[in-house]
This record gives C-alpha cells, structure tokens and sequence, in this order.
C-alpha cells in the first residue's frame, strides 16, 4: 500500500509464493527487500503474515524482528538476514502488514469492528452502509494470551459489543468532550475505506440489464497510532463476501437484523424500478446523485 493509501489500510506487501515463474520468484525478493528497509527505517520490528487468500484468521502468525535488528551490525546485515522471509510455507502467496501496536481497548480486550455493506445496485453505483457497527471483542488481555491481538473466533473465544457500548466506554475513558470526535472519526475513515474499496474493485455493470447487488463484512482494527493526536484510525483488514450473519450474538439480534431487514427492502424496490426507500443505512456511494464519486482523496 503506497503513502496514497495511508490510513485505510495497515502498510500491507504482497509476498508471491516461490518456485512458480522466475518473475514471480523476483516479486518475492523485491517485496521482501522493500518490507525490510522500511522495517529497519522505520523501526518496526513487528509484522503480521496471513495467507493471501486465507479466512477466520487461520494461518496468521506474528513475524518478530527483534531479535534479528538487535543483532544486525549494519542495515544491509539486516537486510540480508531479513529476506529470508518469515517461518512460513514460502511456495504460498502471502500478506506482510505492519503490526498495529496500539490498538483500541475496552476493559483492557481489544476490539475490532465488522462493518456490513451493500453494493444495492451497480449502474449507476448505489452502496449502502450499515452505521451500527459490530464490535468483535476479544475475551483475553494481551496478558493473558500471546494470540489475544488476533480477534477471530479461530484463535479465541469472543465477545460481542453494540457499538453504542464502545462509545459510552470511550466516553467514561476519554478526557471530557473527546470521545464523540473519535467516534465520529472512526465512521468518517470507513466510509473512506469502503469507497476506495469500490471503486478499487472497479464494479461495473454486467451486460445484461438485470439489478445485481452483494452484502459483504469488512473488518477494522481500530488503532491509536504513535503520534499526540487522540484519534482512532480504523484500519482495513479484510472484505469478505457471504459475510456471517451472527444470529448467536446479541449483536446478531440488534445489529446484523436490522442490516438484513433495511438491505431487503432496498433491493427490492430497486428491483421493481422504484425509488431506494428511507432506511437507517447511511449512503456511502451515489453516482446517481453525485455522492461519494470523487476518489481523489483516497489513493492513487
């Protein structure tokens, strides 16, 4: 991800899978001599690798360079130690993304945040997104397990927050006055993220005139950052289709439901040529109406 992208998306490289095509093999050894200079300048010593196409959170793993920049003598020692890439199947395509180090808490968990999305309509492009949020909330302190920043019911037991639930725990935890500014902030920036995914993904109409629309979940980590601001900046981490409804969850019942009963009832006046009626989903995209088509202040 160039700096064009800051704050949408973690600093994220692909890693191509070895042994495939000598050009595959050279985008290897160039995306891992990028992560490493950037990891020696920077002084990140934390990375996460996950499969490229990979889901639930299985096979992400922590690569720690600590060890290897403490004992480097130089940047190209480092460098040199570095490209041999993390302990992982290197015949697999992977994603290096630069470790969030500061992550937003609640009790001490860390949460994360599954945004639900519609794509209602694809010429011209209408999508939808759902303002409350699930909150994903970890069951263990960072304390209490070494996997605790992975919040994925693969690698921990959840629980669930309304969205509502994290604003007033900010409120309580804030300096007066600042929470609902990062509250605020936090929808600002996945309204962003969600039009650059879009239009990213290049969606277009199919040939035929038939309304096509999608439902899909894209997940957050809400990070603080290093620097004096007191913002939480939601980082994407992945955009998933036939998205979990989690009907399990109180969550499910008070946020997801609603989502499907709105979603429905938009999708099918689009269907029958009528007007999208009022619902609580706030309009992310409408080239119709002009909003949300300029994309210059995403990425390039």
């Amino acid at each position: 991800a160039d700096a064009g992208c800051e704050g949408v998306l973690p600093r994220t490289y692909v890693l191509p899978g070895a042994g495939v095509s000598e050009r595959r093999d050279a985008e290897r050894e160039r995306s891992l001599k990028q992560v490493c200079e950037y990891a020696w300048t920077a002084n990140l010593t934390r990375w996460v690798h996950k499969p490229a196409r990979g889901a639930f959170g299985m096979g992400v793993s922590l690569w720690d360079l600590h060890g290897m920049m403490a004992a480097a003598g130089s940047k190209e020692d480092f460098v040199s130690s570095c490209t041999a890439g993390p302990d992982a199947d290197s015949s697999k395509d992977l994603l290096l993304q630069e470790f969030l180090s500061h992550p937003v808490e609640v009790s001490g968990r860390k949460v994360e945040i599954r945004a639900h999305v519609l794509v209602a309509r694809t010429s011209p492009l209408l999508v939808l997104l759902d303002p409350n949020f699930v909150v994903k909330w970890a069951s263990k302190t960072s304390a209490e397990s070494e996997h605790s920043w992975i919040v994925n019911s693969h690698a921990q037991k959840l629980d669930s927050l309304l969205w509502s639930e994290v604003a007033a725990a900010l409120e309580a935890e804030l300096p007066a006055g600042r929470a609902p500014q990062v509250v605020a902030g936090v929808a600002a920036g996945i309204r962003r993220a969600v039009r650059a995914v879009v239009y990213a993904a290049g969606v277009s109409p199919k040939p035929d005139a038939r309304p096509r629309w999608e439902i899909f979940g894209a997940d957050f980590a809400l990070d603080w950052g290093s620097g004096p601001e007191l913002r939480a900046t939601p980082f994407l981490l992945d955009w998933n289709m036939r998205p979990g409804i989690g009907i399990a969850c109180r969550c499910g019942l008070a946020a997801t439901m609603p989502f499907v009963r709105d979603a429905f009832s938009v999708v099918v006046a689009l269907s029958d040529g009528l007007p999208p009626p009022e619902t609580h989903l706030e309009v992310v995209v409408d080239e119709a109406q002009g909003v949300g088509a300029d994309v210059s202040d995403i990425c390039r």
